[in-house]
């Protein structure tokens, strides 16, 4: 069995490639399968609302897919040949799982409030076996590939990974990622990741992120405490 406990205490002062991103997907996640199971199939707002986010999680999940298999596992594959033989086989199984669920979303928009209720339950029982599954992987991403993407490479090698994953996200998927995470996230990670990007990044573009993905979703202590370090960081 796998000691967890030591795996992290063994790689907690390298760079975390994986952290932040998977906690706020599990959050996200977790979250949008409990609403589906307390939906109600008759309440049309209501499920055209789980709906919309539903959408947007699939376009995350599928975003982040690609760029690991785009810039992770290209690395991965250039310093040991074979290494993400599994991980690839794992992400063909998550965009199939994709398609068959936007099937299934298309089918609950299309139906009438009378033939929801099945639809739904099908929806969430689909979901449910996706996020298993992606949790098994992201935990195999943490405590297995982690520790050997630091073995092959410099943390400075790690966050040059990170900032091409970064550059290539368009600003508006940018923003619904940054919202998840910052939910899911404690007081200074979210310090550091905005710190980073806040350096990083067009000013306009900055407040963009504050404004839609930050301070909307965090109580006035937690932002109050945020703005303060931010302030201190420029």
């Amino acid at each position: 069995m796998l000691d967890l406990v030591k795996t992290e205490t063994s790689s907690a002062e390298r760079y975390d490639l994986y952290g932040v991103i998977h906690r706020g997907l599990r959050k996200a996640e977790m979250e949008l399968l409990s609403r589906l199971g307390a939906v109600d199939p008759s309440d049309g707002a209501a499920v055209a609302a789980v709906i919309s986010d539903f959408h947007r999680l699939l376009v995350l999940a599928r975003h982040h897919v690609v760029d690991e298999n785009e810039y992770v596992h290209t690395a991965l594959e250039a310093r040991k040949p074979g290494a993400s033989a599994g991980l690839a086989e794992d992400h063909a199984g998550h965009e199939a799982s994709f398609v068959e669920m936007e099937r299934m979303v298309a089918r609950l928009e299309a139906a009438p409030a009378s033939r929801r209720k099945p639809i739904v339950r099908a929806l969430y029982h689909r979901t449910s076996d996706f996020v298993a599954h992606d949790f098994a992987h992201m935990l195999e991403e943490e405590t297995v590939i982690q520790p050997l993407l630091q073995d092959l490479f410099t943390d400075e090698e790690l966050r040059a990974i990170e900032g091409r994953i970064v550059a290539s996200i368009p600003l508006p998927v940018m923003l619904d990622f940054t919202k998840i995470m910052i939910q899911a996230i404690d007081p200074q990670a979210r310090l550091e990741m905005l710190s980073g990007m806040m350096a990083e990044m067009p000013a306009e573009a900055f407040h963009a992120v504050l404004g839609y993905s930050v301070k909307p979703v965090l109580t006035g202590a937690e932002w109050d405490w945020l703005d303060a370090g931010l302030r201190q960081s420029r």
